[in-house]
């Protein structure tokens, strides 16, 4: 992805984050400075989807949905309609983490969003 388009999607979801805010400003800052380097070496510090994810399900553990999201995650064998439910539980709990003040989690609910959307036009 280049530096623009990464720029972008930072701004869109680490911006209003108070653990992640002045470090976009200063991405931000780099970039319109043309120092292209430094921009890319803060935007490679933030957390990735990824990484989010595995944080988050850990938050989850002794939870009911811990399990069934560690074999989605894992990718194991689910039937259908589990694998809903337990999409379904961590957009719940990413709407919390949001509520809490944790903005950055709008990235990953966006991506479980589409997750559930095109499992439901393939389960019908």
């Amino acid at each position: 992805m280049d530096v623009d388009r990464k720029l972008l999607e930072v701004q869109i979801y680490f911006s209003k984050s108070s653990i992640y805010k002045d470090l976009v400003e200063k991405a931000i800052e780099l970039h319109s400075e043309e120092k292209i380097e430094e921009c890319e070496a803060i935007l490679s510090s933030l957390p990735t989807e990824e990484v989010m994810m595995e944080e988050l399900i850990e938050k989850l553990k002794g939870k009911s949905v811990y399990r069934n999201l560690k074999r989605i995650t894992s990718g194991g064998e689910i039937d259908k309609h589990d694998l809903m439910k337990g999409l379904h539980s961590l957009a719940t709990h990413i709407i919390i983490e949001i509520q809490h003040g944790a903005v950055e989690y709008r990235l990953l609910y966006d991506s479980v969003m589409k997750k559930l959307t095109d499992l439901s036009i393939l389960t019908t």
